[in-house]
């Protein structure tokens, strides 16, 4: 039986950009690092919602916010951290690939 798109369980925002990235081979942190001015490692929820809108990553406004939420809690100044995101995706990613080839 097919299943319906309501009883699926939601994507995360981070498994969707997990996805797009892998798929996409999209260099996520230069493009954070391209809206950071200061190079502090670290942007505002406009700047992370610019840069994931050019690589062509839409999230709803519940998505935006849980991750803004989720990175930024680690920051001191309580913006978003693009450092330790893109480091838990490249992780994420590394681990899916090595789960991938063990399992071929």
């Amino acid at each position: 039986l097919p299943i319906s798109r309501s009883s699926r369980p939601r994507e995360s925002p981070m498994e969707k950009i997990c996805k797009a990235v892998s798929e996409r081979r999209l260099r996520l942190r230069e493009i954070f690092r391209d809206a950071d001015r200061f190079r502090r490692g670290a942007i505002n929820f406009s700047q992370m919602k610019t840069a994931l809108s050019v690589l062509g990553i839409y999230l709803d406004a519940e998505e935006l916010q849980e991750l803004f939420d989720r990175f930024s809690s680690l920051d001191k100044d309580g913006n978003f951290n693009y450092i330790l995101c893109c480091k838990e995706i490249e992780l994420s990613i590394h681990k899916a690939a090595t789960a991938a080839a063990a399992a071929a």
